[in-house]
């Protein structure tokens, strides 16, 4: 995917895409879900699947989210589009591997990070979800950056993504050459 268009950097195959969204629940759900990284995600896919230079299948594309509520609505939102497309939690994809890894975050309040940490949600705080998976070609995540970058693990990647300039969307708000 090297020289693609959706790569900010042509030469660096993976694509931070900083999107300050709304993190919501249904009433009857402790799940979380954000719509606006729904919608992102499906474009994402629509441009991989009718690029005719990098010839891309439902197959070869992953959909991480760490929510549920998160899969169904990306799910929903791919039906007709994408049906072939594999959706789902972090659990899902251990150790398997895609041509492309799309990871959509979800989370766009700093007001609900702790709640993640007490249950173990999300991807904020968490090494071990941190590290899911392998995209063997191109990797793109779709957050918000001022809450992923309350982790150290996610400043440190996210200035690195910032530094090989494969950064998009929402500017970063801080120094990404700060310790």
């Amino acid at each position: 995917f090297l020289n693609s268009s959706y790569l900010p950097n042509p030469k660096f195959p993976v694509v931070f895409h900083g999107l300050r969204g709304k993190d919501d629940r249904e009433a009857s759900s402790p799940s979380f879900f954000n719509v606006d990284e729904v919608l992102q995600v499906k474009a994402y896919i629509q441009a991989l699947r009718s690029d005719r230079h990098f010839r891309t299948t439902d197959n070869d594309i992953g959909v991480i989210a760490p929510y549920n509520a998160q899969c169904r609505k990306i799910r929903t939102a791919l039906r007709g589009v994408a049906d072939g497309v594999k959706v789902g939690s972090v659990e899902e994809f251990q150790g398997q591997e895609r041509r492309v890894i799309i990871i959509s975050t979800v989370r766009s309040s700093t007001e609900f990070v702790e709640y993640d940490l007490k249950h173990t949600l999300g991807f904020v705080a968490s090494p071990r979800r941190f590290n899911v998976t392998r995209a063997q070609a191109l990797l793109i995540i779709i957050g918000d950056p001022t809450v992923l970058a309350l982790d150290p693990l996610w400043r440190s990647f996210l200035n690195y993504v910032h530094t090989k300039k494969g950064w998009t969307g929402s500017p970063i708000t801080w120094d990404p050459k700060a310790p």
